[in-house]
This record gives C-alpha cells, sequence and structure tokens, in this order.
C-alpha cells in the first residue's frame, strides 16, 4: 500500500446530511477545515454542494459529494456502501437533513405532518442505523443530531417540525445509553434561530424580528455559530460528554 493510501486511510472521515446548505454548509466547512475527509450528503441540490466540496478545497481540506435521500432506506443503504467503499471507515455522523412547514395543527394534513415525520426523525434513525457498524470499529466514534429549539418551547405553527425535533431529541438520550458502551459518543445541537434560507420562509419579517427581540442576543443566529458548535462536539468534546442537549439560540431558552 502507498504512503499516499495509508495517509488517507488515517485521515477522519465524517458525514454531513444535508450538507450542502445552510448549516449543513457551515458544518461541512468547519470540519474540512480540522481536518476531515467531508461527504457532502444532498437530495437534489448538486450545483450546492459542489460548491461547498470546492470551498473545502479551496481551505486546503478534502471532501466528496454524495448524493441520497435520507428518507429512503435504499438511498442511505447505498451511500455508506460508497462510503465503506471509498474511505473504509466513518469517525463522525452529523444527522443535519431536514424540512420544514409552518402551519397550525388543525390546518396541516396528516400526509404532510409524516412527511416531515419521514424526513426529519426518519432520516436520522436511516443514518444512525447504518453509521453504527462503522462508528463503533474504531470504539470512538460521534454522532450529532441537530434539532431545534421549536422542539423545547413548542413554537405554534411548527407541530409537525417540533415533534419531529422532539423524537430527535428522545433518540439522542437514548442512543447515548445504548452505544456509549461502544466508544460511541450521541449529543445533539438545538439552534434558535439562524440566518438560513430555510427560517427566511419561517413566518414573517415581523414574526422574527419580535421573536429576537425577546432573546439578550437580540439578532438571528449565524450558520457558522452552529458548526462551530457541532464542531467542538466531534473533534473536541470529551468522551464523558454524551447525551446532552446543547442549545445555540442567543439565550431565548434561558429559565
Amino acid at each position: 500500500m502507498s504512503a499516499e493510501a495509508d495517509a488517507r486511510d488515517e485521515q477522519r472521515v465524517a458525514l454531513v446530511t444535508g450538507g450542502s446548505r445552510g448549516i449543513g454548509r457551515a458544518i461541512s466547512l468547519e470540519l474540512g477545515r480540522l481536518g476531515y475527509h467531508v461527504f457532502i450528503n444532498f437530495a437534489h441540490d448538486q450545483a450546492a454542494a459542489e460548491s461547498t466540496r470546492a470551498a473545502i478545497e479551496a481551505l486546503g481540506g478534502t471532501a466528496a459529494i454524495i448524493k441520497a435521500d435520507v428518507a429512503e432506506r435504499a438511498d442511505v443503504k447505498n451511500m455508506f456502501r460508497e462510503i465503506r467503499r471509498a474511505r473504509r471507515r466513518l469517525d463522525v455522523l452529523v444527522n443535519n437533513a431536514g424540512i420544514l412547514h409552518e402551519e397550525l395543527f388543525f390546518f396541516t394534513s396528516v400526509d404532510r405532518f409524516w412527511e416531515l415525520m419521514k424526513v426529519n426523525l426518519g432520516g436520522v434513525v436511516n443514518c444512525c442505523k447504518a453509521a453504527i457498524p462503522l462508528l463503533g470499529k474504531r470504539r470512538a466514534g460521534r454522532i450529532i443530531n441537530v434539532a431545534s429549539i421549536a422542539a423545547l418551547h413548542g413554537t405554534a405553527g411548527l407541530s409537525a417540525y417540533a415533534s419531529s425535533k422532539a423524537a430527535v431529541l428522545g433518540l439522542t438520550k437514548v442512543l447515548a445509553r445504548e452505544l456509549g458502551p461502544m466508544g460511541v459518543v450521541v449529543n445533539a445541537v438545538a439552534p434558535g434561530l439562524i440566518e438560513t434560507d430555510m427560517t427566511a420562509e419561517l413566518a414573517g419579517a415581523d414574526t422574527r424580528e419580535r421573536a429576537v427581540a425577546q432573546q439578550p442576543i437580540a439578532r438571528l443566529g449565524r450558520a457558522e455559530e452552529v458548526a462551530s458548535v457541532v464542531a467542538y462536539l466531534a473533534d473536541q468534546a470529551p468522551e464523558f460528554m454524551t447525551g446532552e442537549i446543547v442549545r445555540v439560540d442567543g439565550g431565548s431558552m434561558i429559565g
């Protein structure tokens, strides 16, 4: 085996679902900067994924794009087959992919409700199931689930989204208990209102302004701020820190 192949096999590997845009892009860039080979998962926007890959390489890192709908088990199975073929290891899984729908529960169709659950919760389930054998192989794997403070304070109009993210938080705690003996650490990040394309679709400007005005840090958060917390959990947080929910919300949930 060549020295180049040896170096490649020793490089830490991360998968970021929904890694091409918004918070996912910021996470991909930060992990790439830290020296991870980053698999940038995307479902639709290949151009955005290619742009993120190029940005990582411009920082001196390495990355690859990988298309898969995380809600579809067959897609996820193929994605992890490709990761094993290309790199033979996985050190960090960041479950970031998700969709958002804003509507009062009374008006939300049952089909729409379960569509969000399939992506936001089902995607996490599918990826964790597929990742555990690789993450446990070195007894040092990390799973970071990107949830939302909507799961903690029940934002009106976000019944499906909040429910899906609350389920992710519950799963995070269970997996932390079950996977700890395998050396796999599992934590979650709960962002508040972050300036992304997704939150731009959330309510109107007046609603967002009223929400942030109630926070000690009276502004929208930046995707890079969430990414720095995810990177800490992936790269620096002690093994003894597991099952935690880390809020990045401008202080909106201070009791």
